[in-house]
Formats: C-alpha cells, sequence, structure tokens
C-alpha cells in the first residue's frame, strides 16, 4: 500500500500499518473528516507538532488542541470529539 496525504489529517492506523491488514478505509476516512472539520470550525489543526514523531505522540496521548473552542457551538463540540 502506497501511503500518500497531509501527516495532519492522516489517522495514525495508515501511517503505522502499511500493509492492508489493520487499515480499516472507513474509519481512517471519519478521522480525516474530524480533522478537517475541527480546521474549518476552530482555523487550526487539532494537533500540531514539529515532527511526525512528536505529532504521533501526541496523537495517541489525546492531545488535541482546542484553544478555539469558544468557537463552537454546543453541539459541534461532541460531534468533533466523538470522530477522535
Amino acid at each position: 500500500m502506497t501511503v500518500i496525504g497531509t501527516d495532519l489529517f492522516m489517522d495514525l492506523m495508515v501511517r503505522d500499518h502499511q500493509d492492508k491488514e489493520g487499515y480499516d478505509p472507513f474509519k481512517a476516512d471519519i478521522w480525516s473528516i474530524g480533522c478537517v472539520l475541527h480546521l474549518m470550525l476552530v482555523g487550526e489543526a487539532p494537533y500540531t507538532a514539529d515532527n511526525t514523531y512528536d505529532l504521533d505522540r501526541k496523537i495517541k496521548d489525546g492531545e488535541i488542541l482546542m484553544s478555539g473552542q469558544q468557537f463552537f457551538e454546543d453541539k459541534c463540540t461532541p460531534c468533533v470529539f466523538h470522530l477522535f
């Protein structure tokens, strides 16, 4: 499997399991949609880091960037968090 995409929007499942086993395209797409939705609502990616290693660690630890949370409506916040 060839992996093409932007790390900020790519599910760890895609990067960690570059073989076809362990890869669920539906879940990976939902992850990416959640990242794009977060970017659209907040104006920044849900995770940021200086390198891929730190990015992976933040995602695995659940260190989601929510500095723009005041812009979420009550119904948007649960939607975004359920996608992650």
